[in-house]
């Protein structure tokens, strides 16, 4: 979905570079690229751990936290921040959207000041 929506020409135009990108970045790594490791040392374990009902139950609660976690992250970190940010380019072009000053503004800064 974030890679159809990142790669539309007018949407392109106002969100390469914001933190719409790092949420396509992100998502598509490590949903990608890192649930597949984990997918290739799951298998392989089964040939090196006894199979019994614990080792499933650990198996499948790593499976829901990975996925809900990245799923988390997603939503509640890079995708609020990324409207707020498509909606300053918008408002003000996207230079004002990347500049440092935009990170510390009203509405987000008190999150990045905290840090």
């Amino acid at each position: 979905m974030f890679g159809f929506l990142i790669n539309l020409p007018i949407v392109s135009y106002y969100e390469i570079g914001t933190q719409f990108t790092a949420n396509h970045a992100h998502g598509a790594m490590m949903g990608v690229y890192g649930m597949l490791a984990i997918a290739f040392f799951t298998f392989v374990a089964r040939y090196f751990i006894p199979r019994d009902r614990s080792s499933d139950m650990a198996m499948a609660f790593s499976f829901w936290g990975l996925n809900i976690g990245l799923l988390l992250m997603l939503l509640l970190n890079l995708i609020p921040i990324g409207i707020l940010q498509l909606y300053d380019a918008m408002a003000n072009g996207y230079w004002h959207a990347r500049q440092p000053e935009f990170f510390l503004g009203e509405l987000n800064g008190s999150v990045f000041r905290a840090t």
